[in-house]
């Protein structure tokens, strides 16, 4: 039967037009479509609210536009997937009409989708890690800042290398003829790659909170923080149902098995990029008056302006306003004052900062 089915023609160098008719079809293309629209507008969002606070981009931005590329690369890619290799359908419905050509393509997209997986992932959570070096300046969140960078640079490239080197020569990956492949365990290094990837989403989850839950704070103003922060553990639980699917998979008629693994895998960096963009929003919603220097009034919910004494006060902000009137500055004064006792309603200042303004 395999040496059948390797005879099949395979049409030539003619693309192939699935219809969209299966479940599996429909889901992998809405979700990928959704995922290009989706984080776009939040990335476009995040940047308009950096021009209304009159801040320059930084590496952080760069790091989330470059990550929107490689994902909706990433989303194009899977559509490619269903419309011209099947993805959805099964080998004994493929094969037969259309040949052998629809799968060897799919295979060789499955190595383009792990590169732009990969990639896509790594750059977004650098983005969130570079925010955190500027937002806390406390010497242990820096540190950890730096080596979850490095780490996660390393497990980008790692998983790249996987890609071009799992089969040698790179052509047996999409070779049909199994007895004759020169591959090492794929299963065995995405389910590797994978859960180090897990590990990583917990530790940049974890990283603020645990640190934020230690600071002298209002508890409202704490778990407002808290909770923003905490959005991380969407991705967290997209990524453990991606390894679950993965883990699940059955090879042997991956175009039939595979559209969950797929939709998963473009789900990621989706959400990572879309919650990473979440919390520099905070000058669209117009509470705030953000001069061209940067700085900005914030005004409470009667009215006046947030200050000592309820006095306006100007102060520096870059846009990145976490809740409410929750700047930097607050969260700098907290962090300063964490060993003295929290006073609700007052403000304490100070020359010393544990948190530093992102310029």
């Amino acid at each position: 039967m395999a040496a059948s089915a390797l005879k099949t023609p395979t049409m030539g160098d003619k693309v192939v037009i699935f219809p969209l008719e299966d479940p599996g079809q429909i889901s992998v293309v809405a979700v990928s479509i959704v995922f290009i629209i989706v984080p776009t507008v939040m990335v476009i969002l995040r940047l308009i609210a950096r021009r209304m606070a009159h801040r320059e981009m930084d590496l952080s931005d760069w790091s989330i536009i470059a990550a929107l590329v490689f994902s909706n690369a990433l989303q194009a890619v899977s559509i490619v997937g269903v419309m011209q290799c099947g993805v959805g359908l099964h080998n004994a419905v493929i094969i037969p009409k259309y040949g052998v050509g629809p799968i060897i393509k799919f295979l060789k997209v499955l190595v383009a989708q792990q590169i732009l997986w990969a990639i896509s992932l790594g750059l977004c959570k650098i983005a969130i890690l570079l925010l955190y070096s500027k937002l806390f300046s406390t010497r242990f969140m820096i540190l950890s800042a730096r080596i979850l960078a490095a780490f996660t640079m390393m497990w980008v490239v790692v998983t790249v290398l996987i890609a071009f080197f799992i089969c040698i020569p790179l052509s047996d990956n999409w070779l049909l003829d199994l007895k004759n492949r020169h591959c090492g365990n794929q299963p065995a290094a995405d389910g590797t790659m994978g859960v180090l990837n897990m590990i990583t989403d917990l530790i940049v989850l974890v990283m603020p909170v645990s640190h934020l839950w230690g600071l002298r704070l209002e508890m409202y103003k704490k778990v407002a923080l808290i909770i923003t922060f905490s959005l991380g553990v969407f991705t967290c639980i997209v990524s453990a149902l991606r390894l679950y699917y993965l883990a699940n998979l059955v090879y042997l008629d991956v175009t039939f098995n595979i559209p969950s693994a797929l939709i998963f895998s473009a789900l990621e960096p989706g959400v990572g990029i879309t919650l990473a963009c979440i919390p520099f929003l905070r000058p669209l919603l117009g509470r705030s008056q953000y001069s061209k220097k940067g700085t900005a009034n914030y005004y409470s919910s009667n009215g006046k302006s947030d200050g000592v004494s309820n006095r306006r006060s100007e102060r520096q902000s870059d846009g990145f306003v976490l809740v409410d009137n929750l700047s930097q500055q607050h969260l700098r004064e907290a962090e300063q004052s964490d060993s003295a006792p929290a006073i609700p309603g007052k403000v304490t200042y100070s020359m010393g900062s544990s948190v530093r303004d992102i310029d």
